[in-house]
């Protein structure tokens, strides 16, 4: 595979997205929070696979030109934890989606780190552990979160109920593959924009 430069056409990612539809409207808003927050919040991102909607966080960010903000991705990756899935979330994603983001970083100069584990066992290492950017601890609040891992409402609702804690006040928190604006009322009281089987909840 090449290495990748610039993307400056949504088009240019999409065989790194398993969910096409509504990436414009998807970058639009993590681009608003990108300008609109200081870099000093990170971007979080759970479940990666093949890395096209990191690589949209990634051009928002630079775009932005906050580009001292981090990106971080989580997925553990591993056909063990996707049965029946086959390689669908194993090596050769988790080669490809590592190799496109690295690249993009090394030639735009923006600043990636991911996380082969669980958002469960990430939390909890988030949650103890200390991060350092520019001779600092860097910030434990996200600016947007991204929840695009296990998508049952169980998994999720968790989710929400951990990272909720750790996202800005004026944040943006995304669900992937759902539709209706009556979800997760038991967990979040905001009510979402929802785009192409997206949720959008401004918090």
């Amino acid at each position: 595979m090449t290495e990748i430069k610039e993307i400056k056409e949504t088009k240019e990612i999409e065989s790194y997205c398993d969910h096409f539809s509504g990436l414009d409207f998807f970058y639009s808003q993590i681009y608003e929070k990108a300008l609109e927050l200081p870099e000093d919040f990170p971007f979080l991102e759970v479940g990666t696979r093949a890395g096209g909607t990191s690589l949209l966080f990634l051009k928002a960010i630079g775009d932005s030109g906050k580009k001292n903000r981090f990106l971080i991705t989580v997925d553990p990756y591993g056909a063990m934890l996707y049965p029946g899935q086959g390689d669908s979330f194993g090596e050769k994603y988790r080669r490809r989606a590592m190799k496109a983001i690295s690249d993009y970083c090394f030639y735009n100069e923006l600043n990636h780190f991911h996380f082969r584990l669980t958002s469960f066992q990430f939390y909890q290492v988030w949650k103890i552990s200390d991060f350092w950017d520019r001779e600092r601890k860097m910030n434990k609040k996200f600016g947007v979160i991204f929840l695009d891992g296990d998508h049952s409402d169980a998994v999720c609702k968790k989710e929400i109920q951990f990272f909720q804690n750790f996202i800005v006040e004026n944040g943006l928190l995304v669900i992937d593959d759902k539709d209706k604006e009556n979800y997760y009322t038991d967990v979040l009281k905001e009510k979402p924009i929802v785009n192409n089987n997206r949720l959008f909840y401004k918090l």
